[in-house]
């Protein structure tokens, strides 16, 4: 069983992120495709979806942001005519085109925005651009259920409180604090203070109440969670970072078979 599927796009990114998840994916997975159409392997792609009676398709970047994908419309109007009815179509985006491309936006179902900081000085440093995406219009706009996701850093850790109670203040329902990939620190040293019981364990994460938010400290290599993903260069796989040779030899690619033989850990 699959809980959702990823469609990844590559390409030069609208920022320069130091902890960006696409440096620890091997770069002939990821080759640039943000023009291209149709991307590798759709159709065998949504050929397994269907099969594997997946509920929710995310578009994401490997190593980019998907509102860079230049026939962006093009491939929504393709997946809504290929994928069942109901198939959930989700954007995991930086959202600093948010604004320029809300007539694209609103055609999603769902929305995820990695915003960092609401802090100026503090989201350039972590994302290597200038700029804080007005997450209050982007929400007003689109009219979409918004989820943050807040990579926590040294850059950033200290002022997690300041930034949970501005996302209060936003009306977001739903932050996802998420660790470095290769960070080996509990979150009770990354973020100190009273965290109470949580009230659920969601994919093997905890889920905490704080300041009127749905908050989950998320790991992303010990989540319990799998997904079907497709790369840029056409590979179809079951492991997210497809990076070393561990990787290569756990990854399950799609072939001549579509059987599933590994889980995403």
């Amino acid at each position: 069983m699959f809980h959702f599927a990823n469609l990844l796009f590559s390409g030069p990114c609208n920022a320069r992120c130091p902890d960006c998840i696409g440096k620890q994916i091997d770069p002939r997975r990821a080759p640039l495709n943000l023009d291209e159409y149709l991307p590798r392997g759709l159709d065998r792609f949504l050929d397994l979806i269907r099969e594997h009676n997946i509920h929710e398709l995310v578009l994401t970047g490997a190593n980019t942001d998907p509102l860079l994908y230049q026939p962006l419309a093009r491939l929504l109007d393709d997946l809504r005519a290929g994928l069942p009815a109901g198939t959930r179509l989700g954007l995991h985006s930086n959202g600093r085109l948010a604004l320029a491309r809300m007539d694209l936006m609103r055609r999603f179902d769902k929305l995820c925005l990695s915003v960092p900081s609401f802090d100026p000085v503090i989201y350039r440093a972590a994302m290597g651009v200038e700029g804080v995406p007005d997450v209050g219009q982007i929400m007003e706009q689109s009219g979409l259920p918004v989820k943050l996701s807040c990579l926590v850093t040294e850059i950033n850790r200290v002022e997690v409180p300041e930034y949970l109670e501005r996302c209060h203040q936003l009306g977001v329902r739903r932050v996802v604090l998420r660790k470095r990939f290769g960070e080996r620190r509990d979150w009770s040293e990354l973020l100190p203070g009273c965290w109470e019981d949580p009230l659920e364990m969601r994919f093997g994460c905890p889920v905490y109440s704080q300041q009127g938010l749905q908050v989950t400290l998320w790991d992303f290599e010990r989540a319990q969670i799998r997904s079907l993903n497709l790369f840029s260069s056409g590979e179809i796989s079951a492991e997210y970072l497809l990076a070393g040779e561990q990787a290569v030899a756990l990854a399950v690619t799609y072939c001549a078979t579509p059987r599933v033989e590994a889980s995403y850990i």
